[in-house]
């Protein structure tokens, strides 16, 4: 007689535990939804750099990875504002390299008060890039890509 009531005490057990856990799983899932909360499809992104004008133009990099827990390649990119917290415009956008080297941060360097360029040693792959970006002008110092698209070269970067 002790042994169904046992069974059915640990069938109790387990039901109560299965819609304990399928309402965190629920509650996770909302606020994943909403993003509050990790998951494996959340983008980070880091800010590598900013630099200044002396017209007082901003510059920022950010590296943006998407890969989730493993390594894998990220896109960096290179915004141009009026100032600090002026709206920002993306100038260039290009996937890394997979082992996230420094060697593939891009440097910002003002060559006059009119040209801005941005040098980087390596890079997977140029997603887009902006010759110009109000009145200054963007030069590149790119070293080698190595996925290039010969029939379809990098567009250039919208803007919102």
């Amino acid at each position: 007689m002790s042994r169904p009531l046992t069974v059915l005490k640990y069938l109790a057990v387990f039901i109560v535990g299965g819609f304990v856990l399928s309402a965190v799983l629920y509650v996770y899932m909302l606020l994943g939804a909403i993003g509050l909360v990790w998951t494996p499809y959340t983008c980070l992104t880091d800010v590598l750099g900013q630099t200044y004008s002396r017209a007082g133009h901003y510059f920022e990099v950010n590296l943006t990875s998407c890969s989730g827990i493993g390594k894998g390649p990220a896109e960096i990119s290179v915004f141009a504002s009026k100032s600090r917290w002026g709206r920002k415009a993306l100038i260039f956008k290009y996937e890394s390299m997979a082992d996230n080297s420094p060697d593939a941060h891009p440097v910002v360097e003002l060559v006059d008060d009119w040209t801005i360029r941005i040098s980087v040693k390596h890079v997977a792959m140029i997603i887009c890039r902006s010759r110009q970006w109000e009145a200054l002008a963007v030069e590149y110092n790119i070293g080698r890509v190595v996925d290039t698209d010969d029939a379809k070269p990098p567009g250039e970067c919208v803007q919102d």
